[in-house]
C-alpha cells in the first residue's frame, strides 16, 4: 500500500498550509449555545450496534460538532474546550466510528466533516497529537473504504456482494438520500481529505488485511472488529479480504473515479433535493394521519417546484413516505459536505450545475425548516409517527442557524 505514508503526511501538515479563514458571517453566541455539549462528552459516541442500525447512540446530536468548529474558525474559541474534550473521546477505540458503509455512514459523516473545519483552525488542531491526527487519517480512510466498498460498480457487478463489511443487506447505494448521503457522501470527503488524486490512488492500491493492522495498531478497536468481521464471524455474510480488495481497487462509482467530487456533490445533492413541493402526502391531507403538518398546510410556499427534500415525498417497501426525520437526515449530512468542501477549497462555484442545485437546497430547506415550525407528522414503513417532529432538540437549531446565518448568505455572496 505505496500511498499510505504520504496521504497521512499530506494530511497531518495541512493545517500548516492553511489559507485565511472564508469571509463569513460569524456564528451567532445564541447557535453556539445550541451547540454546547454542557460537559456531557458520553452524550455523543460511535460503536458497532446491530446490522442496519445507526451505530451510535446520539448520531442526531453530530451537528452541534459542526457548529463549534466553525464559530473558532471564524474567530469564536469559546467552544474549543467543549470540541476537543468530544473528539479525544471520540478518538479512543471504543467509541469511534464503525466505518461500514451503509445507513450508519450519514452519522459518521457529520461528524468527520467538522474535523475538516478542526484542521483548518490552528488554534484547534495544534491540540491534536500526532498519534490523535494519524488516528483522524485513519478514520477518514475508513469512511472512505466502507463508502467505496458499498458503492462500487463492482460491488454491484455480484448481487450476493451488495452488503457492508459486516454483511449487513439493509442498504443500496440508490435507495433515499439517508443512505446515498452518507455513503456517496463518504467518497466526497475521502477526495477532499486527502486530495481527489490520492484518494483515488489510495483506493486503487488498496489492502484489505494491511489497513486492518493498521488500524488495529491504532487502538482503533471498534473499526478493527468491523474491518476483521469475517476472520472473527467466518459463518457470517460479510465479505472476505479477497472480495473487499476486488471492489476497492480500481473504484468507479457509475463509471467515475473520485477525482472530481464536486461532479459527485451536485449530482448527490439534486437527488436529495429532487422532489416537488408539496404540503404532505395526498395534497397535504396525509395518509392515516400521517405524512402532514399540524398545522398552516396552505402556507406552504413555493408549492409544485422543485427542491423538497426527497424524503418528504418518497417511498419505501411498505409503500409512499412522507418523513420529516428522514428528510433532516438527508439535510444535516448534505450541509456537512458543504462546509467540507467550502474549508478545504473543494467547492466550485463555476460548476455548471452549482446555480441550479443552489436554488434547489434553497427552497428545500426553506420547506424543511417551515415544516418543523408547524411540526410534521410523519409516515414511513407504513407506519404513522408517534409523535410530531418540531424543533425540540438543539440539533435541528443548530443546522438552521449554521445554514441560514452562515452558510447560506457566503453562497449568495459568491453565486453571480
Amino acid at each position: 500500500m505505496k500511498f499510505v505514508l504520504p496521504i497521512i503526511v499530506l494530511a497531518a501538515t495541512a493545517s500548516l498550509m492553511a489559507a485565511e479563514p472564508l469571509k463569513m458571517n460569524p456564528v451567532p453566541a445564541e447557535t453556539l449555545d445550541y451547540a454546547s455539549n454542557k460537559g456531557n462528552k458520553y452524550r455523543l459516541r460511535y460503536f458497532y450496534g446491530h446490522p442496519g442500525g445507526a451505530h451510535t447512540n446520539a448520531g442526531a446530536g453530530s451537528a452541534r460538532l459542526l457548529v463549534q468548529t466553525m464559530a473558532s474558525y471564524l474567530g469564536d474559541k469559546t467552544a474549543n474546550d467543549d470540541y476537543v474534550e468530544q473528539i479525544k473521546f471520540l478518538l479512543d477505540g471504543p467509541n469511534t466510528i464503525s466505518g461500514s458503509g451503509g445507513y450508519p455512514a450519514q452519522h459518521e459523516h457529520v461528524m468527520l466533516a467538522s474535523l475538516f473545519v478542526a484542521r483548518e483552525t490552528p488554534s484547534i488542531w495544534e491540540r491534536f497529537s500526532d498519534e490523535e491526527k494519524k488516528k483522524i487519517d485513519l478514520l477518514m480512510k475508513a469512511h472512505l473504504v466502507g463508502s467505496a466498498y458499498t458503492t462500487s460498480d463492482k460491488t454491484y457487478e455480484v448481487k450476493d456482494n451488495i452488503k457492508t463489511l459486516t454483511g449487513d443487506r439493509n442498504m443500496h447505494r440508490d435507495w433515499n438520500p439517508n443512505y446515498q448521503e452518507g455513503m456517496t457522501g463518504g467518497l466526497i470527503l475521502g477526495a477532499c481529505w486527502f486530495g481527489p488524486k490520492e484518494a483515488q490512488a489510495f483506493l486503487d492500491n488498496y489492502d484489505h488485511a494491511k489497513f486492518r493492522e493498521e488500524l488495529k495498531a491504532a487502538g482503533l478497536s471498534n473499526t478493527y472488529d468491523v474491518y476483521n468481521w469475517k476472520i472473527r464471524h467466518p459463518d457470517s455474510n460479510a465479505p472476505d479480504d479477497e472480495t473487499i480488495n476486488a471492489s476497492v481497487r480500481g473504484f468507479r462509482f457509475k463509471g467515475r473515479d473520485i477525482t472530481k467530487p464536486m461532479d459527485f456533490f451536485v449530482d448527490l445533492a439534486a437527488t436529495t433535493y429532487g422532489a416537488n413541493v408539496t404540503a404532505g402526502l395526498n395534497k397535504g391531507e396525509g395518509l392515516n394521519g400521517g405524512g402532514k403538518l399540524v398545522k398552516n398546510a396552505d402556507k406552504v410556499a413555493n408549492i409544485g417546484k422543485k427542491g423538497m427534500l426527497l424524503e418528504f415525498g418518497s417511498m419505501d417497501a411498505n409503500g409512499p413516505r412522507s418523513c420529516a426525520h428522514y428528510a433532516y437526515d438527508g439535510m444535516r449530512p448534505n450541509l456537512a459536505k458543504q462546509v467540507a468542501m467550502l474549508v478545504s477549497g473543494h467547492f466550485d462555484y463555476n460548476h455548471p450545475k452549482w446555480k441550479e442545485v443552489f436554488e434547489q437546497i434553497k427552497i428545500g430547506n426553506e420547506d424543511l425548516f417551515f415544516k418543523l415550525e408547524q411540526g410534521y407528522v410523519s409516515y414511513a414503513k407504513g407506519r404513522v409517527g408517534a409523535q410530531p417532529m418540531t424543533f425540540g432538540e438543539n440539533d435541528e437549531r443548530s443546522s438552521r442557524d449554521l445554514w441560514e446565518k452562515v452558510i447560506l448568505p457566503y453562497h449568495e455572496s459568491q453565486t453571480k
